[in-house]
């Protein structure tokens, strides 16, 4: 900085105007680099000192934005900007932001309290505490992503280190542990689908009690939609890490849809007795490597029952092999609305998006239904037919602007197999999902009248129907259709998924675990067995 200045105070030899000009641009280079590097060097600084740079830094972050509209985002950046260092990796902070307001002094503390038990002090003034305070209290009755305490014997208990007058805790955080409960979704259902950022206000339940150590096998074939599907639930689960070598991991995942074998890096044999394979292929065969070799750790297959025109003719023949086991589609993290659509603003009666055809005629047949259920009711606001010719490689506008805008969506199972895409983009809709009934064993499965209307497909008068009582009972359709939306934002979501499948696994490698997890694969087996027992 001082070589800059002796630059503008001895120039080189140039013409006088050219001199002239060039000492006033750097001399404002100086003035403007003096007036920004201290609030630059605060926005990284965490020591626990300087009570006005914190003061200001506070102060800054409140006038430019906790006191515009005090969103959930903007009310915890006033509350922890300069807590940079706390953020995760997706950009949330972690634990609770306890204010301590010094009524007889000059100042009043925040203090961040930290998962590892520890916590670090930031001062600030006291008008700015009044400010922040004042913003919290007049939007917390909005804003159900924040909860206040200021009962003392609350604070006690749950903070018996800090002596603080009021807490605020942020109630929905991004997942960073696991195991954890998830978000309480029967107590106050209303309120939690008025959250802004729903993905975060609604956060999945996770039982995996261990960190793995993982790779994913590249992509190198089709399947590319659930490639992104699996990938995404690998990077939100908190205990499965990463790996670039599949040599360091504990764990390999391999998508035989989304990589041809031959062409895969994983197809070591040294891997196999490691390598989990999640096999998203229709109808019935599995994947069977060249070598014959098929020594998986575990192996899940997502077309687990057989069905003629939509007809179920049992479990797949691979319901007794002790290594395969269901597993169903969950929902995206892109298929999530920041808000949710309230039902007074959804304008179709009902969507059904299916396309049909000879290649699938069960489909065919319920678009049709739903086609000549509209004409019969006269229904005048209503989709039946595709609405897209996207790929599965892309999330469709268009296509979800229908879902959103759906007080009911109709869709059905294809007619060979059970589990599809469009089942969880629906749920992810907010909406009442019509669709055929399913026997595929789901972790926290779907019931009919509480989560979803499962229909006859081969019955069109239960379908009319059942069309015309949800219809008509209009307040019974929109509480079975948001317990629905928070049931699967809880328990299926891409994270889920991938609880599912390593929780699976742990108990394979470690049987003592059983005891501590529940709703594994083992499990969902068992429900099938029992079912097929059943029919026989």
């Amino acid at each position: 900085m001082f070589l800059v200045v002796a630059m503008a105070v001895t120039p080189r030899q140039k013409p006088p105007q050219y001199s002239q000009v060039w000492s006033i641009v750097l001399i404002g280079i100086f003035v403007f680099l003096m007036l920004l590097m201290p609030r630059l060097l605060l926005r990284y600084r965490n020591d626990g000192k300087g009570i006005d740079s914190y003061s200001n830094l506070m102060n800054y972050w409140m006038k430019t934005q906790g006191q515009l509209e005090a969103s959930n985002s903007q009310i915890h950046t006033a509350l922890t900007s300069a807590h940079v260092s706390e953020r995760n990796a997706s950009g949330s902070m972690r634990g609770a932001y306890i204010l301590n307001s010094g009524h007889h002094t000059s100042t009043s503390t925040v203090t961040s309290q930290h998962n590892d038990g520890t916590s670090s002090n930031i001062s600030v003034s006291n008008t700015v505490y009044k400010n922040m305070m004042e913003t919290i209290w007049h939007k917390v009755n909005k804003n159900i992503s924040i909860e206040v305490h200021n009962n003392p014997s609350i604070i006690r208990n749950s903070y018996p280190s800090v002596n603080a007058d009021i807490v605020i805790r942020d109630k929905h955080t991004d997942p960073h542990l696991s195991p954890m409960n998830g978000t309480d979704i029967s107590s106050h259902p209303a309120s939690l689908i008025k959250c802004h950022n729903q993905s975060r206000c609604i956060q999945p339940q996770l039982q995996l009690n261990k960190v793995f150590k993982v790779y994913f096998c590249k992509h190198i074939a089709y399947g590319v939609r659930f490639f992104y599907l699996a990938r995404e639930g690998l990077l939100l689960h908190p205990n499965i890490h990463l790996v670039s070598d599949p040599n360091d991991a504990e764990i390999v995942v391999y998508l035989p849809v989304s990589s041809e074998w031959k062409k895969s890096e994983c197809n070591n044999v040294l891997y196999r007795r490691k390598m989990i394979v999640i096999d998203e292929g229709d109808y019935q065969p599995l994947f069977h490597p060249d070598d014959g070799n098929e020594e998986w750790l575990l192996y899940f297959k997502r077309s687990y029952v057989n069905r003629h025109v939509g007809e179920y003719k049992g479990f797949m023949n691979y319901l007794d092999n002790p290594v395969v086991f269901p597993m169903t589609y969950p929902i995206a993290e892109a298929y999530i609305k920041t808000d949710f659509t309230p039902f007074h603003n959804r304008k179709m009666e009902f969507v059904c998006t299916l396309r049909g055809g000879p290649h699938d005629p069960l489909r065919q047949r319920i678009k049709e239904w739903t086609q000549q259920y509209a004409a019969a009711r006269g229904v005048k606001n209503f989709i039946a037919g595709e609405v897209n010719h996207a790929s599965r490689t892309t999330v469709d506008e268009n296509y979800f602007h229908h879902l959103y805008n759906a007080k009911i969506i109709v869709t059905a199972n294809p007619s060979g197999w059970e589990g599809d895409f469009r089942l969880m983009e629906a749920f992810g809709s907010g909406a009442l999902i019509f669709v055929d009934k399913m026997y595929v064993p789901r972790p926290h499965p779907l019931i009919h009248g509480k989560h979803v209307i499962y229909y006859d497909n081969n019955n069109k008068t239960d379908f009319f129907d059942k069309l015309d009582y949800y219809r008509h009972h209009e307040q019974e359709s929109i509480k079975v259709a948001i317990h629905g939306y928070l049931h699967t934002m809880k328990y299926h979501r891409t994270a889920c998924l991938m609880d599912y499948i390593f929780r699976t696994a742990h108990i394979k490698l470690d049987p003592t675990q059983k005891s501590k997890y529940f709703q594994t694969g083992y499990d969902m087996k068992n429900i099938a067995l029992s079912m097929r027992n059943d029919k026989k």
